[in-house]
C-alpha cells in the first residue's frame, strides 16, 4: 500500500500487486483503503510508483512545451482547467526538478524510445546545473520569495534558448 503524503489530505491510494500478491490480500488492502476513503488504484509492480511514472512522462512533455514557448502559467492554467489540482508546472517546482531529472535518466535506461528526449533531458541536467530545483532553492521554473511563488523564473527563456543550440550541435 502506497499513500501520498500528507496522506490525510491526499485521496490517492496505489496497491502494488507483485507476481506472489495473492488476490485476497489484493482485496484486502483495497477495502482498507476504501474504509479510510481513499481512491484506491491497483497496479503491477514495475520500476517507480505508478504516479512517479505518469509524473515523469507528464515532466518530460512540459518540458517539450516549455521548448515550443508555452508558458509555465499557460501550462499551469491548461492543466488545472483539464482537473488537476495543482498545475504541472508548479508541481514539477514542488516535487522538485532535481528529483525530477535523475528519475527521468533511471527510467529512460528501463523504458528506452518510450521516454527518450534528449533535448528535454539535456535542459533537465541546465537546470539541475543552475540549482534550479524549484521551491525549495527558490528557483525552478517561477521565482519564489517568503515560500511563496512570485513570477516566472526570468531564466527561463535563456536556458530553453541555450539548450535549443547544445541540441542543435550535437
Amino acid at each position: 500500500m502506497h499513500y501520498f503524503s500528507p496522506v490525510d489530505k491526499i485521496e490517492l491510494l496505489e496497491i502494488i500487486r507483485a507476481e506472489q500478491t495473492s488476490d485476497d490480500t489484493v482485496c484486502l488492502a483495497v477495502d482498507i483503503g476504501l474504509k479510510q476513503g481513499k481512491i484506491v488504484i491497483v497496479v503491477n509492480d514495475g520500476p517507480g510508483f505508478y504516479t512517479t511514472r505518469l509524473l515523469i512522462f507528464s515532466s518530460v512533455e512540459v518540458f517539450c512545451l516549455l521548448q515550443e514557448g508555452v508558458s509555465p502559467k499557460d501550462i499551469d492554467e491548461a492543466t488545472k482547467k483539464f482537473g488537476f489540482h495543482v498545475g504541472l508546472a508548479t508541481l514539477l517546482d514542488e516535487f522538485g526538478i532535481d528529483i525530477i531529472a535523475y528519475v527521468a535518466c533511471y527510467l529512460q535506461k528501463i523504458f528506452g524510445e518510450r521516454l527518450t528526449n534528449l533535448s528535454v533531458i539535456e535542459l533537465f541536467q541546465i537546470f539541475v546545473k543552475k540549482n534550479l530545483f524549484g521551491r525549495k532553492t527558490r528557483q525552478g521554473l517561477y521565482v519564489y520569495s517568503d515560500g511563496n511563488k512570485k513570477e516566472i523564473n526570468p531564466q527561463i527563456k535563456e536556458l530553453l534558448q541555450h539548450s535549443a543550440i547544445q541540441v542543435k550541435e550535437m
